[in-house]
């Protein structure tokens, strides 16, 4: 399936596989160390879900990430999504 551009999770996604990569970490490999499949790193990196919060930190620590990076793009997803449902509501609101 083709990821959204406009999927929630988009840009945290192609932020995990790129360090992923980078790595030459696996899908499966990274799936193996928490204990999931490899189809549900596949759904982080397509932007169909997050990694769970309580694993961030180890996640940093496996790919090399800054943990300031990761909550920066995680931060900025959510700022963003805030937005557009404000914004969405304004619009509603004046139509109204």
């Amino acid at each position: 399936m083709k990821k959204s551009s406009n999927s929630r999770f988009a840009e945290l996604g192609t932020f995990l596989k790129t360090h992923r990569l980078k790595k030459g970490v696996a899908q499966s490999e990274l799936a193996k160390k928490f204990g999931f499949t490899a189809q549900f790193i596949s759904n982080w990196e397509n932007g169909k879900s997050s990694p769970p919060l309580n694993i961030l930190p180890d996640l940093c620590d496996i790919l090399d990430i800054e943990q300031e990076d990761m909550m920066n793009i995680i931060i900025t997803q959510t700022q963003n999504e805030l937005r557009t449902h404000f914004s969405s509501k304004k619009k509603s609101a004046r139509g109204a």
